[in-house]
């Protein structure tokens, strides 16, 4: 009885199975399309897709670009995903300002780079320090948190007492602020 049963199991496992896989293949084809449309929510499923390898073959770096599509779009989901992907090249002032008011570390440090560089804004140096400050304290020890450290000393170097203590006063109150 045990047996014929686990026959029948199988076979309608293997009956069935092709059909999931041409639903999935065809869910992630309308999933890509609705992404390339602009659809922030197709956006973050499918980073999310790439991220962990969902369907399509794991790929970090398309997975924090559909993310960063999704979360330039406004979607929350994808602003938290993107708390740990590092932001070495973008230059989305709106993007990482949103991330670096949520607390992102990576954010706060490309707009520190931005800020110190002049990168398509006034350069400001005080405002270049405390992202800096702010993304030493929040990022784990290793290297990025020691880059933090040096960009944030060499930053101070080049401030009056004046901005070093306006500098200081707004990485306070942005703590209080996470707190």
């Amino acid at each position: 009885m045990f047996r014929y049963l686990f026959i029948a199991v199988l076979a309608l496992a293997l009956f069935v199975f092709p059909k999931a896989v041409y639903a999935d293949d065809t869910d992630l084809q309308q999933l890509m399309q609705d992404a390339r449309t602009g659809s922030s929510t197709a956006q973050y499923l499918l980073g999310m897709k790439y991220l962990e390898g969902g369907g399509v073959a794991q790929d970090p770096a398309a997975a924090s670009q559909w993310l960063t599509e999704a979360a330039s779009r406004g979607h929350e989901e994808a602003l938290k995903m993107l708390s740990d992907i590092p932001f070495h090249e973008t230059n989305d002032i709106n993007l990482l300002q949103r991330l670096a008011n949520s607390g992102n570390p990576y954010a706060l440090m490309r707009l520190g780079e931005i800020y110190y560089k002049g990168e398509g804004v006034a350069q400001d140096m005080v405002t270049a320090y405390v992202c800096f400050a702010l993304a030493a304290m929040r990022l784990p020890s290793g290297e990025s948190k020691n880059n933090a450290i040096i960009a944030r000393v060499r930053v101070s170097a080049s401030l009056t007492e004046e901005q070093l203590f306006e500098g200081k006063q707004r990485v306070t109150a942005r703590r209080k602020e996470w707190r």
